[in-house]
């Protein structure tokens, strides 16, 4: 089609161009629109499109432009406006995202560090192995979860410290609490992210002493060459692979968890995804092109969760230095958000007592003022969002001294809801909001004390003022 200088539009993939005759339109009047432009333009066939179409004007679609590489700038020097400072033809942000409703808001939690690495003999060298690690990465420019893989693949100290035994099956132990605690009463499903492929048969191995084995699917690419007995009886052929995809969209259909290493960190769409078990050192487009697996709204999901069993939100600023504000919009730390909760209970008290609450008399409730949609819709809106940060926080100790007044206003929000019974579509979501809540106050009452910490921290629209002073748990 070219050959012929067809006029209109071509809708291809990059691998067409493999060996194209050079100059083989000079035209400046062609306009290439390049999609998931951070990728497609590494190596050959970048060239060989380029050198087709010389005088093309080309603009690059990516979720994750990717900002320091071999040569320069990156996606942005390749594609990017001079006109603009940033190098961005148009932008359109996490912040914009989640404000349409197009994705949910990002917590992680840090994990005890004693899950992390024996802090004793192994701290320092693990740190400095980490350090290295991403030195590296920063000097080579890797472009993508491929390259990043090759890279980590040459760490060998690194990945014989993160894969070591025991090690693996007290992170196993966790995630597996923590799936049934946190992840399965909610109805959605988890990702397991490990260092490499080996790594991801050795969780698969460990997760099964403590979760069904039916739960969990190892999804990676075969190596016929290297690889044992024990890996080839992970390999699923196209067809299988290609149903445990759609399964696993499914509630009602196993697995419940993926464990992975590279093969659906980008492009697959999961929205029942909800946590991220992350074990492999990520940073910059390779973190958020990962960590976005988990932010596709949902039915029940609120925000997406990240548990780092690395460290790799440990500093921030190397965690997510590239495009640092447009992309997170902030990580607030665990203070920010429970002061978020302690406004929203205020508010939702104060709301309460402006609408005349009485005491029960006579086993009836005198609503006056909540007769009045205006005053009694903002207090319902109040408690459903006090109950949306309060699932995000819990089981946090945080909480004890406020589990009282917290059920006091679901209560209140309840009996409202139960007396005025509006007939309406807001009706089926305020029956799963009570629903929910019902399971959340049986959970907290039956483990609640013994219920370990977990702190949460929001990646939202914040970061660029909080990062110099957010501290990670432990120091």
């Amino acid at each position: 089609m070219l050959a012929r200088d067809t006029r209109g539009v071509i809708v291809t993939t990059i691998h067409k161009f493999d060996g194209i005759r050079q100059h083989i339109i000079t035209r400046r009047n062609v306009v290439v629109l390049v999609d998931e432009a951070h990728r497609s333009q590494e190596g050959d066939l970048g060239i060989d499109m380029r050198a087709a179409l010389p005088n093309a004007f080309r603009f690059g679609f990516t979720g994750t432009p990717i900002d320091r590489s071999k040569v320069g700038k990156g996606t942005f020097k390749t594609f990017g406006s001079p006109a603009d400072p940033e190098g961005y033809h148009d932008k359109y942000s996490i912040n914009e995202s989640i404000a349409d409703g197009a994705t949910v808001p990002l917590y992680y939690t840090l994990v005890p560090i004693q899950l992390w690495l024996d802090r004793v003999t192994l701290d320092q060298q693990f740190s400095a192995l980490l350090d290295e690690f991403y030195a590296v990465v920063d000097g080579e420019g890797a472009g993508s979860q491929e390259a990043l893989s090759r890279l980590l693949q040459r760490a060998d100290k690194l990945l014989a410290v993160l894969k070591a035994p025991d090690r693996i099956d007290a992170i196993a132990q966790h995630i597996a609490q923590h799936f049934l605690d946190h992840v399965l009463p909610l109805g959605l499903k988890g990702i397991v992210v490990t260092p490499d492929r080996e790594a991801c048969m050795l969780y698969k191995q460990a997760l099964d002493r403590y979760l069904a084995a039916a739960w969990s699917v190892v999804v990676y690419s075969e190596n016929l060459k290297k690889d044992g007995a024990d890996m080839r009886a992970l390999y699923l052929d196209a067809d299988t692979e290609k149903t445990v995809r759609k399964a696993y969209r499914d509630p009602d259909k196993l697995p419940k968890l993926l464990i992975v290493t590279e093969k659906l960190l980008t492009g697959y769409d999961a929205p029942i995804a909800y946590c991220m078990y992350l074990d492999k050192p990520l940073k910059d487009h390779a973190l958020l092109q990962a960590i976005a697996r988990v932010n596709r709204p949902y039915a029940g999901k609120h925000n997406g969760l990240i548990v780092d069993y690395i460290g790799v939100f440990e500093d921030l600023q190397r965690a997510l230095s590239f495009e640092l504000q447009s992309y997170s919009a902030g990580v607030l730390d665990l203070d920010l958000l429970k002061a978020r909760y302690l406004d929203l209970q205020t508010s939702a008290e104060s709301a309460w007592r402006r609408s005349n609450w009485r005491k029960w008399r006579g086993g009836r409730a005198h609503y006056r003022a909540l007769l009045r949609r205006d005053v009694r819709a903002p207090f319902l809106r109040l408690a459903e969002e006090l109950d949306d940060v309060y699932q995000v926080l819990a089981p946090d100790p945080f909480l004890a001294d406020y589990k009282a007044r917290f059920h006091a206003v679901l209560d209140v929000a309840a009996t409202v809801r139960t007396y005025f019974n509006p007939k309406t579509d807001e009706q089926r979501a305020v029956d799963e909001f009570l629903a929910r809540t019902e399971r959340l106050i049986k959970e907290n009452v039956a483990t609640y004390a013994v219920a370990a910490p977990l702190p949460l921290y929001p990646i939202n629209r914040n970061l660029a003022d909080t990062i110099t002073t957010t501290r990670c748990p432990n120091g």
